[in-house]
């Protein structure tokens, strides 16, 4: 695979991977003058030798430059260098539509005719400039607070284009795709309203009418072709019937019994009594779909507006600085607000004078329902039926799943707290992209949660670095010199250890001392001596001074007791508590 983070790519330098897919991969870029963000798509390099591939993918670049619509991603250039073929697009801060209703579940009447209603008139532009979709799926539908825009033209059909019709062969996604498509016929703007009414259909129920995971292209394709979609009303009573008359007429197998132009399926829904007049942003924050958590906070969570770049404090490049210090300047400082993390894995914490509150992230693996079923605490399939339980009765997953006693309310607490620490530990992973911080105490939830930023540094080396891992050549270094700061045990005071050998080891620290004789007469083995030392080094507990400064201690030990006397880090009552707490904790990740 060709690496290009880090790289600039024409006038852009690339910062991150934003997504990708068979295609090839989305980056996120900066102009190097204008300092625009830009989203910046590369073709697979395994696809260059291939013309057609080569040939699809200008097409998309010239067919959705030729778009210029508030509700469509716009693209900016096309790039041929050494390194491949790219689009340089509009970079998008939002989610799917896809993602959101995987994580939401349906968006309820009047929220989902608000955000359809913006994908018509994007894809009402594109029909009047002679351009049909053909690819239309919630995935492609980006939304952000205030907008909804359209992406991936990649298999776009200009409708006066006699190239490609019948004989080029079935393209498309097949849950989408309308009748025509899959019996390979000629395609109009009419096959992109049957997609648009697949779509409403799962934007008002949470399902597609025709196929699940488990069923075979063969059974998804005779759905669309032979079968009756499912009454609406049937898998959510609170539907009006007029609506789902326009459904099913989106959704009708012959092209000329549905809606003859996108302006015709927009009047339909203007007549309806639910269709509002309210801003979309009005609609999608009563949801909170921009919180990028499967599990909300206290009363709803979190609920404030995405902050643009200009409106950070503080704001930065990971490369500069990292996610450990980040956490230990707040902790320090004490501040108030929250930190948005914007890389492999975005993050947004919130602090209340510098002890972390309350946690939103995204990452599939760290769901509530993932987490429980990694500790064998619900099985996979009580799962699946507490998110069907969740989204017929509006309830979140974790009171479905104490409804369906699966969990107990002190399990669904303690497992929402595990679910926020290691969205915390994720963030280890976050090494390039970008950083913010908004100094606020306004926070729309009562802070249920206390967490140490000085334990997530503890637990994500403990997790995260692993052998011979350490980013800092001083480890690697015998005669590197290790100095205790002042506060070093107070720091260590508040902490819960893996193993009580941990705390004989930093009650050894009580002078400048070698990483040779630390380890020498460290109770740990070689690599978590060192893992423990990197730790105390992030966490500003100890020092390292760099090679051109003199040791302060010239005197090496010969020998380190492990008595304890008035010089040590930690009293005794202190390490008796502590090593309880340790030693529990070991038996537990034991067990």
């Amino acid at each position: 695979m060709i690496r290009i983070i880090g790289k600039t790519i024409g006038n852009y330098r690339i910062t991150e991977e934003i997504g990708h897919g068979g295609m090839g991969r989305v980056y996120k870029g900066i102009h190097m003058t204008l300092d625009r963000v830009a989203a910046i798509k590369m073709i697979n390099p395994r696809l260059l030798g291939d013309p057609e591939v080569i040939n699809r993918f200008y097409k998309e670049a010239k067919i959705q430059a030729q778009l210029n619509h508030p509700n469509i991603v716009t693209v900016y250039d096309f790039l041929e260098v050494e390194s491949g073929y790219f689009i340089v697009m509009e970079y998008v801060h939002g989610e799917s539509l896809g993602k959101i209703l995987w994580k939401h579940g349906p968006l309820g009447t009047p929220v989902a005719i608000s955000v359809f209603k913006q994908i018509l008139d994007g894809i009402g532009y594109a029909h009047s400039k002679g351009v049909i979709h053909r690819d239309i799926k919630p995935n492609n539908f980006l939304l952000t607070p205030s907008l909804v825009k359209i992406s991936d033209f990649g298999i776009a059909q200009i409708i006066c284009d006699t190239g490609l019709n019948a004989n080029e062969g079935v393209v498309g996604t097949p849950k989408y795709m309308s009748p025509e498509q899959i019996l390979g016929e000629k395609t109009d703007h009419r096959s992109d309203i049957y997609s648009l009414g697949i779509t409403l259909y799962e934007m008002l129920t949470g399902r597609v009418p025709f196929g699940s995971d488990s069923d075979t292209d063969y059974g998804i394709k005779r759905g669309h072709i032979e079968l009756p979609p499912p009454s609406l009303s049937r898998i959510k009573p609170d539907i009006p019937g007029e609506l789902e008359n326009i459904v099913f007429r989106a959704l009708a197998k012959r092209p000329e019994e549905r809606f003859q132009s996108i302006d015709e399926f927009f009047l339909a829904l203007e007549k309806l009594k639910d269709s509002k007049k309210d801003s979309l942003t009005r609609d999608l924050e009563s949801l909170h779909l921009f919180e990028n958590d499967s599990i909300k906070g206290p009363e709803g969570g979190p609920a404030e507006e995405p902050y643009s770049e200009e409106e950070y404090e503080e704001i930065g490049m990971l490369s500069s600085t990292s996610y450990p210090n980040l956490l230990l300047s707040i902790y320090r400082e004490k501040k108030s607000g929250f930190l948005v993390v914007d890389s492999e894995i975005k993050l947004k914490i919130y602090f209340r004078e510098g002890v972390i509150v309350f946690v939103e992230g995204e990452d599939y693996r760290l769901t509530l329902g993932e987490i429980l079923v990694s500790k064998a605490k619900i099985t996979k399939a009580d799962r699946e039926k507490a998110l069907s339980f969740a989204h017929d009765t509006g309830l979140k997953i974790g009171e479905a799943l104490i409804k369906l006693g699966k969990i107990t309310p002190h399990e669904l607490n303690s497992t929402l707290e595990s679910q926020l620490r290691e969205k915390l530990i994720s963030g280890f992973k976050c090494e390039v992209g970008f950083y913010g911080f908004k100094h606020t105490s306004n926070f729309n939830f009562e802070a249920t949660y206390k967490i140490n930023p000085i334990q997530v540094i503890y637990d994500g080396v403990s997790r995260i670095i692993k052998n011979g891992q350490i980013p800092h050549n001083s480890f690697y270094d015998m005669n590197s010199s290790i100095i205790p700061c002042s506060d070093m045990g107070e720091g260590l005071k508040k902490l819960i250890f893996n193993s009580p050998r941990e705390l004989k080891l930093a009650n050894l620290l009580r002078e400048e001392l070698t990483l040779k004789s630390i380890i020498s007469a460290s109770p740990l083995n070689a690599s978590d001596t060192l893992r423990f030392l990197y730790f105390l080094y992030l966490a500003g507990l100890v020092e390292i001074p760099s090679k051109n400064a003199p040791p302060k201690n010239t005197k090496q030990p010969k020998d380190i007791t492990l008595t304890y006397d008035k010089t040590q880090i930690l009293t005794e009552q202190e390490i008796e508590r502590l090593t309880e707490q340790a030693s529990l904790r070991e038996r537990l990740r034991k067990h």
